[in-house]
């Protein structure tokens, strides 16, 4: 008898010792997973890559025949719309803090993360608020294509509709930073929305082609020739996935103007060209 009383003590020793495990294995699991939860730093800290396609409308184009001396003709090329491309890989990152005092930046030069956490019963405080919060920033390189109809040509009495295509490759380095965001975060510390405000500076090369044979002018030889090229535009982004967004892009990008060889008569020299844009596309982030 008193060895099953013994038995039974010696068991109910075991079962609570066991459930005491337990609940010690489970809470060690809770705060691995609470550590698990990513920083603000490691979320807006990526290398990512972008996708974009679009169409693009070009404003006319001026152009100016030389026919030696003194003399030139002025003209003007009407564009239609075309397909428009973008292909970027790039950085984001957190920049400075936004309030600059001394003391702060004493006290710590990174951005914070706590209150980013997302704790039941509290909302968190949205970037935006944070006045000693930092902004997510951008850097890339962008490889842009465009194509775009020239419906006519006209320069004095001349008037031609080649209906050809003129193209443009150019590689831009672009930079970036987000305007705002919306009130809604994800779990994974990403708002759903975001504007983006860019810049780019590049080297753009344009392919005109030959309309000798339908306009009878020299002046219309084919033509290939690069420049300098600038480009603004405005993202807004929405989040699908902790990795992905989707990209809706407008924005304006402006040509350089190019000439034929010296050597060649008459001279035609085509203006500087802007082409309108709106893209939408996909940016993915490798975290």
């Amino acid at each position: 008898m008193k060895y099953l009383q013994s038995l039974a003590q010696s068991t109910a020793v075991l079962v609570v010792l066991l459930m005491s495990g337990t609940s010690l294995f489970a809470a060690d699991i809770t705060a691995g997973q609470k550590q698990e939860i990513p920083t603000r730093e490691s979320q807006e800290t990526a290398w990512y890559v972008q996708g974009m396609v679009g169409q693009g409308t070009s404003g006319n184009q001026a152009l100016t025949v030389s026919l030696g001396g003194p003399v030139k003709l002025e003209g003007v090329a009407n564009y239609g719309a075309g397909p428009v491309y973008g292909i970027a890989i790039g950085k984001q990152w957190l920049g400075s803090p936004k309030n600059n005092e001394a003391e702060q930046k004493q006290q710590s030069d990174k951005c914070p993360q706590v209150d980013h956490l997302m704790k039941e019963g509290v909302e968190p405080k949205r970037i935006s608020e944070r006045e000693d919060d930092c902004l997510p920033l951008r850097a890339e390189v962008e490889f842009w294509g465009a194509k775009a109809k020239r419906e006519s040509i006209s320069v004095g009495a001349l008037k031609v509709t080649p209906l050809d295509t003129v193209r443009v490759n150019a590689v831009f380095l672009n930079g970036a930073f987000r305007l705002a965001e919306s009130e809604e975060l994800q779990e994974n510390l990403l708002p759903t929305w975001r504007t983006w405000l860019g810049a780019g500076i590049g080297y753009a090369n344009m392919e005109y082609p030959d309309v000798r044979a339908i306009s009878g002018c020299n002046c219309f030889a084919a033509l290939s020739d690069s420049g300098l090229a600038v480009q603004l535009k405005l993202m807004i982004e929405r989040q699908l996935s902790e990795n992905t967004q989707l990209v809706f892009q407008a924005g304006r990008v402006w040509l350089p103007s190019i000439q034929s060889p010296d050597a060649q008569m008459p001279q035609t020299q085509w203006h500087k060209r802007n082409v309108n844009q709106l893209l939408i596309g996909l940016r993915h982030s490798f975290r």
